[in-house]
């Protein structure tokens, strides 16, 4: 008799099976035989793996064996290990993992993540798996695999993850976070793939949260569970009446600084008083105003939020209180939690920073002048201005309406300096906003904030309005005619005449005469300046 059957094994090296058989009589008792078995890498293109693949998972998913299915996506998906250079052979990888992806969803309905935690293990190690390779993801996977994570890290948040389990997730998110939908700068390309795609970066920072809850989920009080990635550092403390005062921060030194009684109490805490404490330990369940352990969860990630122009500088920090497997909704504190939030240097946040001034010149309406300060600074051409003459006063006056019809505007500006602010994330209006935060202290290289809630928190810059000096060219001072020399004839007995004086231009004191721009109009002098000479331009009146 003979008898065949096919498996797949995950990709790895120095794999060594032996396979054992026995035959068996009517007696029970056996003759058994050992043979060992050598197994080689699977040497296949990405076409034949994808068909090989849809084979058995056709027949997987015909079983109804959602951890069969799971367990075969995983093998099938650590083939797919490294980059294929050829656009070809990428795209052919990345339907596949499209083809893995959706049965993976569907064999997840199958196996009760919400009921089980080994099945809710099984399809994180299997998306692990899947999205190991960014590059590979097409944004239908992206979607795919963030969705399915939510649902089950977020079902499973309260029963806990062991550590294994934690650093698969958060490779994961982090993997996630380098592909194609949250590169940089990449909020505004989400949000104009539609509604479905709109907040997935609201999705992503609530898995990271759901991952920290059931990170803490089960720890005994003074403990803290923490996991860093590429992308992502995350750290969730439990604490009790002997570790509420410490301060919360993550590797990185981004954390809270100082977390006041009042968010504690609004988490669920009670007082940690000697005379509660005494209580608490006398019995096996709390009353009310006993102290309770209150986990206080810190995750620094790529910032999933910011887009171009916003003014975010820093990555997004996502600080929350909980208890039992919950996060609790902290807002309106009386006293605010304080924390810092790192972010790049910038040499033009130090204190005594010059932004400098920056010039430009307005030849006519239609122009839009640009200045290189630090912060984006336009001056459009178009608008009336008030100008200073060369005398002090001012008048109204307007750029040429095309160039070389008329006097040049000369434009200053003293470019804005940029300061640090604390921002946060607003999801009612999808937008940055500082409402109940205020900095405390700030440098070139981080800010620390005070806020009254709490949330997912940004470093940002801001800049006052730009300062603008306007005046018009001022026309050169009048230049004398050459005078020219006659020879002299010879002396004759002629007596010499007296001194003779050259007739002066009529002028007012003190003022210039100006050219009519018409013959029915009166000029009125202007002042003459003792710098600048006469102006171009005059006052007319009938």
């Amino acid at each position: 008799a003979s008898s065949w059957f096919v498996t797949t094994l995950p990709q790895a090296n120095n794999v060594n099976l032996t396979c054992v058989g026995r035959v068996f009589d009517r007696y029970l008792s056996y003759a058994q035989a050992f043979t060992p078995v050598r197994v080689d890498p699977l040497e296949i293109s990405t076409e034949d793996l994808s068909a090989f693949a849809g084979d058995l998972l056709s027949a997987s998913a015909d079983t109804g064996d959602g951890e069969a299915s799971l367990s075969l996506v995983s093998n099938v998906a650590s083939v797919l290990g490294g980059t294929d250079a050829s656009r070809r052979r990428l795209s052919a990888k990345q339907e596949l993992i499209d083809d893995l992806m959706a049965h993976t969803i569907s064999a997840a309905s199958l196996v009760g993540t919400g009921s089980s935690a080994a099945a809710a293990t099984q399809v994180l190690f299997t998306v692990s798996t899947l999205t190991g390779d960014p590059d590979s993801l097409s944004e239908s996977s992206q979607t795919g695999a963030l969705g399915l994570l939510s649902d089950v890290v977020g079902g499973a948040a309260g029963t806990g993850f062991d550590a294994d389990t934690a650093a698969a997730t958060a490779a994961t998110l982090s993997s996630l976070l380098s592909a194609s939908l949250f590169a940089s700068v990449a909020a505004d390309a989400r949000r104009s793939l539609g509604a479905a795609n709109a907040d997935l970066g609201g999705q992503m920072a609530g898995t990271v949260g759901a991952l920290a809850t059931g990170m803490i989920a089960g720890a005994y009080g003074g403990q803290n569970r923490s996991v860093v990635t590429d992308n992502m550092e995350l750290r969730a403390f439990r604490t009790d009446c002997g570790t509420r005062d410490a301060a919360f921060r993550l590797f990185s030194g981004t954390g809270v600084a100082n977390l006041p009684a009042s968010a504690l109490d609004e988490a669920g805490g009670g007082s940690c008083d000697a005379d509660a404490r005494r209580r608490g330990r006398s019995r096996r369940r709390l009353l009310d105003g006993e102290p309770a352990d209150v986990d206080v969860k810190v995750a620094q990630l790529k910032n999933v939020h910011a887009s171009e122009g916003d003014g975010a500088v820093s990555d997004l920090l996502q600080i929350e209180l909980g208890g039992e497997g919950a996060t609790v909704k902290v807002d309106n504190l009386a006293e605010p939690i304080v924390f810092d939030i790192p972010f790049d240097y910038d040499p033009t946040l130090e204190a005594g920073y010059d932004p400098g001034i920056r010039t430009g010149t307005c030849y006519n309406r239609s122009q839009v002048l640009s200045f290189d300060c630090d912060v984006p600074t336009t001056f459009d051409c178009g608008e009336s201005r008030e100008v200073t003459l060369p005398d002090g006063s001012t008048m109204t006056f307007e750029a040429p309406v095309y160039s070389g019809d008329g006097v040049p505007l000369d434009v200053t500006v003293t470019c804005p300096a940029k300061t640090a602010a604390c921002s946060f994330w607003d999801n009612a209006t999808s937008s940055w906003s500082s409402d109940g935060c205020a900095v405390v202290a700030s440098t070139a290289s981080g800010v620390t904030c005070a806020c009254t809630h709490l949330t997912e928190f940004a470093a940002s810059t801001t800049a006052a309005d730009a300062n603008y000096f306007v005046d018009f060219q001022p026309s050169p001072g009048p230049t004398p005619a050459p005078t020219t020399v006659q020879p002299s004839l010879a002396p004759t007995s002629q007596p010499s005449p007296g001194p003779t004086t050259t007739a002066q231009p009529t002028t007012n004191k003190g003022t210039c005469e100006c050219l009519a721009a018409a013959p029915t109009k009166t000029i009125t002098p202007a002042a003459k300046s003792a710098i600048y000479g006469c102006p171009r331009i005059c006052s007319l009146s009938d």
